[in-house]
């Protein structure tokens, strides 16, 4: 009995010893699976706290948590695979691990980046870059690690267009000229009889010209004014765009543009073998002088100086037979009060009246007394039929019979009146005429060492060449592609460069505006009500980067705050319809179509529709700029103020910008991810 007893006790035992090993293995199997998993934890949550805090921003964003040199090398020129850099934990996630007794290191690294391919002349940027970036996590309790790697791409990229954001304005086809040139000037010191012009403030620092005295103010050096200022591109491939110039009838005015003319009456000897005077009578001085285009004109006559509209003076009736000459609806360079000088690229021309005026000691066809004439105007033809008509058939106004000056006039030139065609080609190189200078000729003018004095109303001639000397030479941001600078300006060819190099070289009537940046969008949407759903929030728009919207015209009906900014693609129509206002970074609107602007609401944007047609109504201002095929002149026709004012801090062609990349540059980190986790132990 007594064995049986132990035997069982004994066998019990050993199931019992069993039974507790057994226990403790599969306590000991928990717990490995319950840190195993922790583990796993901790490295996920350590690499999606990577992937967070550098999913975007620019080089001024920089996380504490990330070093400093990570942003160096993004932001760098060197397009090569960057060293691990280790990423900091957040605080929260290092005392959990503490807790544990765990460890947690987070890395990243770039690899395989490459620059952007050229497209349309446009030369790779060596800031901007795509490629992959990695982010590491690895945790460890005990003797057990677990390691979570996510791969995903990224892009390096300028928030604004690389060429179009230095141009206030950009067109590429003039309007019929009957559009451009469509303002009827007033007869007083300022304003239009039919509406406003189109101001174009270039600068953030325009200077004064509007007083009495001729009076151009001190001026930079052109090469600065060109590298802080706004452009303006006007290019046409099939005809020239030739603005008419608005001048003043008074002293002064705010659209006066005597800054562009030589005003002043000037001593020209060359002219004096053109007439034929016989003695008594005697030629004492040819003169020429210059004024704007304008309703009404000062001019000299036998009786002295007195104001008349175009159709009643002799010396430019000929010129203007039905109507005033019509001022442009465009204002380049600004206006008087605020004077705006820059750089025009294309065939710009500008039209102004030249006066040829004779002063003469005659006898008298009646009396045979011997009359002194003051400087008296030389009529103005434009062409020998008109000649011809003129002098057989003399100028009756309203006012006046002018026969009695043409007949000074056939005997001052030797002019057969029955047969007047004879004496055209001497007649016409001293006549008065309407001339077209190249508006860069203008330019020039204004950087001339000598200027006129006196003042408008009394002029005091001085010396001067004709044309002016030369004062555009070479400048660092543009290098013609052939012949000399001015050449390229006039037909826009050329290379344009910043700190980093050439940026782009050709026809700058060659840009599209939106294909240059289609390898660096970022984000698509297929709709705009996808859009503001996921990017608009109150009244305030985080854009996330170079964004497409695939479908829908984009309607901004309510005010908008833009808090990061960067550029907006939309391949159907953009209509603006309320304000918009930049917290700092820049913003840009690019149209495959056409863009409409229909607020007087301040706009801080570029607005870009190169393959459409800009649509302004009514009055409106836009700091930024404005890129298109053409305008739709007839919306600018109108008594609203208009203005595009040129954001400097916004030009990537400026070096004092360059000094920060956060102005231009921000990255992205796609949202797709190639998720990996690697074997623990």
């Amino acid at each position: 009995m007594f064995p049986m007893v132990v035997l069982t006790i004994l066998v019990l035992g050993i199931f019992f010893i069993a039974l507790s090993l057994l226990s403790r293995g599969q306590v000991q199997g928990a717990a490995h699976f319950i840190e195993s998993s922790k583990t796993l934890e901790i490295a996920q949550t350590g690499v999606n706290w990577g992937t967070t805090i550098i999913a975007s921003g620019t080089y001024a964003q920089q996380s504490s948590s990330v070093p400093k040199s990570f942003f160096d090398f993004l932001f760098g020129t060197t397009c090569k695979d960057s060293p691990e850099y280790a990423i900091e934990p957040p605080k929260e996630l290092a005392d959990y691990c503490r807790d544990l007794g765990a460890e947690l290191t987070i890395s990243v690294k770039i690899f395989s980046p490459k620059n952007y391919d050229p497209i349309g002349g446009f030369n790779p940027n060596p800031v901007e870059k795509y490629g992959k970036i990695e982010f590491t996590a690895k945790a460890t309790i005990g003797r057990i690690s677990r390691r979570v790697r996510v791969t995903r791409g990224f892009k390096v990229f300028l928030t604004v267009h690389p060429v179009l954001s230095k141009f206030t304005l950009f067109i590429k086809e003039p309007p019929s000229n009957n559009q451009l040139n469509c303002l009827v000037r007033n007869s007083t010191d300022m304003g239009f009889e039919n509406g406003q012009p189109l101001i174009l403030s270039n600068s953030n620092e325009p200077v004064s010209a509007v007083d009495s005295s001729i009076h151009i103010p001190t001026l930079p050096p052109f090469t600065e004014i060109v590298k802080k200022s706004g452009w303006v591109f006007l290019n046409s491939e099939n005809s020239s765009w030739t603005i008419n110039l608005a001048g003043s009838s008074g002293e002064s005015g705010e659209f006066d543009d005597r800054m562009f003319l030589r005003y002043g009456k000037y001593r020209d000897d060359s002219l004096k073998s053109t007439i034929q005077i016989e003695p008594p009578s005697k030629l004492k001085d040819f003169f020429e002088q210059f004024q704007g285009l304008k309703a009404k004109f000062s001019v000299i006559t036998g009786n002295g100086t007195i104001e008349k509209p175009a159709s009643e003076i002799l010396g430019i009736h000929y010129l203007f037979p039905c109507s005033p000459p019509l001022v442009s609806i465009l204002r380049p360079f600004g206006t008087g009060s605020a004077l705006s000088p820059t750089l025009l690229f294309g065939p710009v021309f500008r039209n102004y009246l030249r006066y040829r005026l004779i002063q003469v000691d005659i006898k008298d066809l009646n009396s045979g007394s011997i009359i002194s004439y003051i400087p008296t105007v030389v009529p103005a033809f434009p062409s020998e039929n008109s000649f011809a008509d003129g002098f057989k058939n003399p100028l009756k106004t309203s006012t006046k019979d002018y026969s009695s000056d043409i007949a000074i006039f056939r005997k001052l030139y030797g002019i057969d009146p029955d047969n007047p065609s004879g004496s055209w080609p001497k007649f016409q190189q001293s006549s008065t005429e309407l001339v077209t200078d190249s508006y860069l000729d203008g330019v020039n003018y204004l950087y001339l060492p000598g200027k006129e004095k006196g003042s408008v109303k009394e002029p005091v001639g001085v010396g001067y060449t004709n044309p002016p000397p030369n004062q555009i030479v070479d400048f660092d941001s543009w290098k013609p592609l052939s012949g000399n600078c001015l050449e390229s300006v006039r037909k826009a060819q050329g290379t344009m460069t910043n700190v980093y190099g050439s940026v782009f070289s050709g026809g700058l009537g060659e840009i599209e505006g939106m294909k240059e940046l289609q390898q660096k969008i970022t984000t698509v949407f297929n709709t705009s009500e996808d859009f503001y759903t996921r990017c608009l929030s109150e009244g305030k728009l985080s854009i996330p980067g170079i964004t497409l919207i695939k479908q829908g015209t984009l309607n901004i009906d309510t005010p908008i705050q833009v808090d990061t900014g960067g550029i907006i693609i939309c391949l159907d129509n953009i209509v603006i319809s309320a304000g918009i206002t930049c917290a700092s970074e820049p913003f840009t609107l690019i149209s495959a179509q056409n863009i409409s602007l229909e607020t007087q609401e301040k706009i801080e944007a570029h607005l870009v529709c190169l393959r459409g047609t800009f649509f302004p109504h009514g009055g409106f201002y836009i700091r930024g700029g404005v890129a298109a095929q053409k305008i739709d002149f007839s919306g600018l026709l109108n008594g609203d103020q208009k203005r595009i004012e040129f954001e400097p801090s916004h030009d990537p062609f400026s070096k004092i910008s360059w000094d920060s990349p956060s102005y231009f540059f921000r990255y992205r980190v796609s949202e797709e991810e190639e998720y990996a986790i690697e074997a623990g132990n």
